[in-house]
C-alpha cells in the first residue's frame, strides 16, 4: 500500500534537506579550523579520517534508530487500521497489603 505524497510534506522536506545541508557545510569549516589549530599540519590528514569516520558511525546510527522508530511506527498503524488489535487493561499496582515480605 503507497503512502500519498502532499506537496506540503515535499516542500517541508526539501527545506529541512537544505538547512541540514548549510548546517553540515559550516560545522565542516568548524572542524578543519579546530583540527588545523589542534594537530601538527603532517597529521592533520589523520584527525580529519578519524573525524570522518566517527561522524559516518554516529550517522549510521541515527538513521537506524529514525528508520527502526518509522517502520513500528507504521505497523502499529496498519494494526490499528486494520482493527486487529485488542485492547487489555494494564495491571494496577499492587498494593503494600497485596505484597508479600521475602525471608
Amino acid at each position: 500500500m503507497t503512502r500519498p505524497i502532499s506537496i506540503k510534506r515535499a516542500i517541508d522536506a526539501a527545506i529541512l534537506s537544505a538547512f541540514s545541508i548549510a548546517t553540515a557545510l559550516i560545522w565542516k569549516d568548524v572542524v578543519i579550523d579546530i583540527i588545523e589549530m589542534v594537530a601538527p599540519p603532517k597529521e592533520a590528514l589523520i584527525y580529519k579520517i578519524i573525524v570522518a569516520t566517527v561522524a559516518t558511525v554516529l550517522l549510521i546510527i541515527v538513521l537506524y534508530i529514525i528508520l527502526k522508530t518509522e517502520s513500528e511506527a507504521e505497523f502499529v498503524m496498519k494494526k490499528l487500521k486494520s482493527g486487529n488489535v485488542k485492547f487489555v487493561k494494564a495491571p494496577s499496582k499492587p498494593q503494600a497489603s497485596q505484597i508479600q515480605k521475602s525471608k
